[in-house]
């Protein structure tokens, strides 16, 4: 089938091929200024050839991406492995040879630029960036770093035979006894250490330690009385009756256990009795404990003094408790119960060396 054009009445028409010397006549005017056209599909390529050759070279190239030199078909997977003080990033070619997947040997050529494509993300559980150098990336020791997340994004470049995009790497242990200098780790947490055992006035020690201006300090306990002794937040004791005065240490919730002064103090010269201001002391803060047996704070300034001047006997209204931990407990029992309140009403101190023997306390409400 033919294309014909008249150039009298300007239809475009189909028709037989005609024979050289056949005239051709319009269809709707008769007329025989009848020219013939090109298909147009053929026309299409004979305007748009250029157009048409870069479209086909463009699908010959990408065919090309997904096979090999040799024409096998290819694809990677990531493998990770574990060495003295970091992680290795593997990647590993197989090629498709008779229907069947083998692996390539030996490191891809273009290891780098496979990394560059999968855009590895890498974080400990502290949230921490773990950069990648020459494909190797350094954690923090194991006591750090309990698991390590890696992400990374899928290349149509480089297709993975698992096309997954993620993976955990849980307890990470390190062998090297240090990590490498390229890791991203806070440093080791300073050990708690005795600072200073210094005098105050009225035979008084004050203890310090390097962890007093920091978030801990609220669990650091101290003793006086040796590791043995009873542990204590407060940070000023009271050194009378005592001639010996060993200073220890510890941290709550710590492993570091116990530190000690490294010095014990013989020969303390507070052997002579301050009765005054002991009774003194003791009537003010065991007023401020008994009526607010709730507070901490009052709780711990009376028991320190008490606990560091004898092993007294309580009473409440004439009634025995017991010792400290005894009485401590029953008052904030019956606060608790019923909004009891209490003070002191007598004290038994021994004059010659300011031992309390016993409290007495009794309701006002």
């Amino acid at each position: 089938m033919a294309s014909y054009h008249c150039n009298n009445c300007g239809i475009n028409f189909s028709g037989d091929e005609f024979e050289k010397g056949e005239e051709i006549v319009c269809p709707d005017c008769q007329s025989d200024e009848i020219e013939k056209t090109e298909a147009p599909i053929s026309g299409f390529i004979k305007r748009y050839w250029i157009l048409l050759l870069i479209v086909s070279v463009l699908i010959i190239v990408l065919l090309m991406l997904t096979i090999n030199g040799d024409g096998q078909k290819k694809t990677y997977q990531i493998n990770f492995t574990n060495f003295e003080d970091g992680v290795k990033i593997q990647i590993e070619k197989w090629v498709k040879e008779n229907e069947e997947w083998v692996k390539a040997p030996g490191k891809p050529d273009n290891y780098e630029d496979i990394l560059s494509a999968y855009n590895f993300r890498i974080k400990d559980n502290k949230g921490r960036r773990l950069d990648l150098y020459d494909g190797k990336f350094y954690p923090c020791p194991t006591n750090q770093t309990d698991t390590i997340s890696i992400e990374w994004q899928n290349s149509s470049k480089f297709p993975l035979n698992k096309p997954n995009n993620t993976e955990k790497i849980l307890y990470f242990e390190m062998e090297a006894e240090n990590p490498n200098s390229k890791a991203n780790c806070e440093p080791p947490p300073e050990e708690l250490e005795i600072t200073g055992v210094n005098p105050l006035p009225e035979c008084s020690l004050k203890v310090t330690t390097n962890k007093d201006a920091t978030p801990d300090s609220a669990d650091i306990r101290i003793s006086i009385h040796g590791v043995d002794g009873t542990f204590r937040t407060q940070r000023i004791w009271d050194a009378h009756g005592y001639n010996e005065i060993n200073v220890w240490a510890t941290l709550e919730n710590d492993t570091t256990g116990y530190v000690r002064n490294g010095d014990v103090f013989n020969g303390i010269n507070c052997d002579t009795c301050n009765l005054k201001s002991l009774r003194k002391t003791l009537i003010q803060r065991g007023n401020k404990y008994g009526k607010s047996p709730d507070n901490k704070d009052f709780m711990m300034s009376f028991g320190g003094i008490v606990n560091n001047n004898g092993n007294p006997t309580f009473y409440i209204n004439g009634e025995e408790i017991g010792v400290w931990d005894d009485f401590s407990v029953e008052v904030r029992k019956r606060y608790f119960n019923d909004g009891t309140v209490f003070e002191i009403s007598d004290l038994h101190i021994n004059e010659d060396n300011c031992i309390i023997q016993s409290i007495e306390f009794t309701t006002i409400n």
